[in-house]
């Protein structure tokens, strides 16, 4: 684990694993691994699920929410990475009520349930 970045997510989110596949494909340089929310590893950094928004843990601090994603995007680096940069332009309350919006609304648009066995490159990074 030492100098990954461990992205942590809503495991009974189709909205969530779809993100954790996407971010899987953007990771060429193998920098992220992932986590559930519900996890040992959450658990033994501390982290709640709580709402069961995603978290983000690199170098012993704990992103959550919008600032998670703009951590996972700069994680995966590249033209994803200069797009976190621009991400963090928008302030931050304003960039948690767009995250807030589509959690809120994620079930409604893709259903509760697992999206099957994960693809094989997010299968290696799993933590727990």
């Amino acid at each position: 684990m030492e100098g990954k970045m461990v992205v942590f997510f809503d495991a009974d989110c189709v909205v969530c694993c779809r993100s954790l596949t996407l971010l899987n494909r953007l990771d060429e340089d193998d920098r992220l691994l992932f986590a559930s929310l519900w996890g040992k590893t959450a658990a033994e950094l501390g982290i709640e699920d709580g709402d069961g928004s995603m978290a983000v843990s690199w170098n012993g601090k704990i992103w959550r929410r919008s600032e998670a994603v703009r951590m996972a995007l700069q994680g995966v680096g590249g033209f994803w990475g200069f797009g976190s940069i621009l991400l963090g332009i928008f302030p931050l309350r304003l960039r948690n009520w767009g995250y807030d919006l589509i959690a809120r609304n994620r079930y409604r648009v893709e259903g509760k349930g697992f999206c099957g066995v994960p693809e094989e490159g997010v299968r290696q990074k799993m933590l727990d």
